[in-house]
């Protein structure tokens, strides 16, 4: 089963490299679910399909389509070969692994003129959500994206 949104570890990590709140689309909240057999309260996470509100603890969460949406379509980035910086485009590809007979997910910035990549994320995900993820971070880290309070 694929996620439907990013996890709260992956969604604080966003917010701690810089990724607006306002870009969410989803939230964590937590809730009271009993009790336990010591008496004790039982509070779980809950995902939102909500837009994420500035209330204390509450965690915003991404979608897929949120992730995408904060992804430029194009980037000017030097390639692995030529090392010059050049018009990069993003690709989101599903593919097959023959050896672990699995499907896979795989985000890259690549040139078209060309065809040689800039940037490209692990190719074990087995969720688009992580491979989006993965290549958010990576865009906040080479600060190739606007990070939180950036105008």
């Amino acid at each position: 089963m694929s996620n439907i949104a990013t996890t709260i570890e992956q969604s604080k990590h966003l917010l701690k490299l810089g990724l607006s709140k306002e870009t969410s689309d989803m939230s964590y909240s937590e809730e009271y679910f009993g009790e336990d057999k010591d008496g004790n309260g039982v509070w779980r996470w809950k995902l939102n399909a909500c837009k994420f509100v500035d209330i204390e603890g509450i965690i915003p969460a991404w979608s897929l389509s949120a992730l995408l949406e904060v992804i430029p379509a194009m980037i000017v980035y030097p390639t692995w070969v030529d090392k010059r910086p050049t018009d990069v485009w993003f690709n989101l590809d599903k593919d097959y692994n023959s050896e672990t007979k699995k499907q896979f997910y795989m985000c890259y910035y690549k040139s078209l003129d060309t065809h040689q990549l800039a940037k490209n994320t692990d190719p074990s995900h087995v969720s688009p959500i992580d491979a989006a993820y993965e290549m958010v971070c990576w865009l906040l880290e080479q600060e190739l994206i606007k990070k939180r309070g950036q105008q």
